[in-house]
């Protein structure tokens, strides 16, 4: 009788904890917080009529996904690289928020630059920019990105290290293999603008110092002064791609043509509680502010320490926007950012002197990035921060 009593009050319990957990899937599923019911809509429609037809054009004529440094890393332990970037010298499709399906050639790093930037850097005044997809310039063409616009407002030779879904950890990495040796070599002026986005502040569940300790040197110098890869570096990189992910275009075509998974409809949403699961995991994976060492402080202490008189340094926080990415947290993630470049003393640039998280027109019209205007605005900014009468 005792058994049968609290089997009888733990299943009430469950349900009573079931139901208005169910409940609360049920509003989330069908208006994301009662807000954005617009934007789910708006994503889902641009992806099924703009983002996959235009992909599968792209993949017939020839061009690959962007093999992020994010995924790469979940299988890089042992292989003694730690990939900054995507394939080089390859067609790469990257991503549409209105403005069409974006894709470039990378360059022989795997990054998106003209190539040509690459030649005689240890002659003329550089200027490097770390970051993510901000950084990289989602969803703009390469003219809107930030590195174009600051190329053609400062005149001075400059340079993107950024790629999408980067974070701090891909920020110390590119630190370690690219800039530090670059900077170690070269006789000139070089600056470096560390870009920080609001979800920086999130941990990585595929991180670990003996992953991070493998981001050595990737560069050469010729005895003209000549930069490029290291050829066990690029070779280690199409080993990791050929062995992990997919380069046939029948097969990357297939992966896009398929059908909405099950798990995305409602039944399933619902039924398993995964907008209280998600929420609850994502509680659980970001740091609690103020952070006191990984991973924002390390990859800030870490330009300080590669730049050292060799460099100079500043850091730049670029705003969330309310309507696409609401972030309570976000001020106080800048205000971290702001507080750590004091004490390192790095200049710290704040794009909310430019960009309005409120104005819809400072974003893409289809997407939570950057629009054109937006990229020109932080550019400019940037520029006018880093470039003295001097120079």
């Amino acid at each position: 009788m005792k058994l049968k009593t609290i089997t009888i009050n733990l299943i009430c319990t469950l349900v009573s904890c079931y139901i208005p957990a169910s409940i609360f899937s049920t509003y989330h599923h069908f208006t994301k917080n009662g807000t954005n019911s617009k934007i789910i809509s708006v994503v889902k429609e641009r992806r099924l009529k703009q983002d996959n037809p235009q992909k599968r054009i792209a993949i017939k004529n020839g061009y690959l996904p962007i093999y992020k440094p994010s995924l790469l890393k979940k299988h890089i332990d042992g292989m003694g690289i730690y990939p900054i970037g995507s394939l080089p010298y390859t067609k790469s499709y990257y991503c549409n928020e209105g403005y069409g399906l974006v894709k470039y050639y990378t360059d022989r790093f795997g990054l998106r630059n003209p190539d040509n930037v690459w030649e005689n850097i240890n002659k003329q005044k550089n200027i490097f920019l770390i970051g993510d997809s901000y950084t990289n310039g989602a969803c703009v063409s390469d003219n809107h990105t930030i590195r174009a616009n600051i190329n053609n407002l400062s005149g001075i030779n400059t340079i993107n290290l950024g790629i999408s879904a980067n974070g701090p950890y891909e920020y110390i990495a590119v630190l370690r293999s690219l800039v530090s040796p670059i900077v170690d070599y070269s006789k000139k002026e070089n600056i470096v603008v560390l870009i920080f986005y609001e979800n920086d502040n999130e941990k990585s569940v595929h991180f670990n110092d003996q992953i991070l300790n493998q981001a050595n040197s990737i560069v050469a110098f010729n005895s003209k002064g000549l930069i490029s890869p290291i050829s066990s570096y690029t070779n280690k990189l199409f080993e990791l791609i050929e062995n992990n992910f997919t380069t046939n275009p029948n097969e990357i075509l297939s992966e896009i043509g398929r059908k909405e998974s099950w798990k995305e409809g409602a039944f399933y949403q619902i039924g398993t509680l995964f907008p209280v699961r998600y929420r609850i995991k994502k509680l659980l994976s970001r740091e609690k502010l103020p952070l006191s060492k990984e991973p924002t402080q390390r990859a800030i202490e870490s330009l300080s320490k590669i730049c050292n008189d060799k460099c100079i340094p500043f850091t730049v926080y670029i705003p969330n926007s309310n309507f696409w990415e609401p972030n309570i947290r976000s001020s106080k993630y800048k205000k971290m950012i702001m507080d750590l470049s004091k004490r390192n003393k790095i200049s710290f640039i704040d794009g909310e002197d430019v960009v309005d998280r409120e104005r819809i027109e400072d974003y893409a019209p289809m997407g939570p990035h950057l629009s054109k205007n937006g990229y020109k605005k932080i550019s400019k900014l940037i520029t006018s921060k880093i470039i003295t009468p001097s120079n």
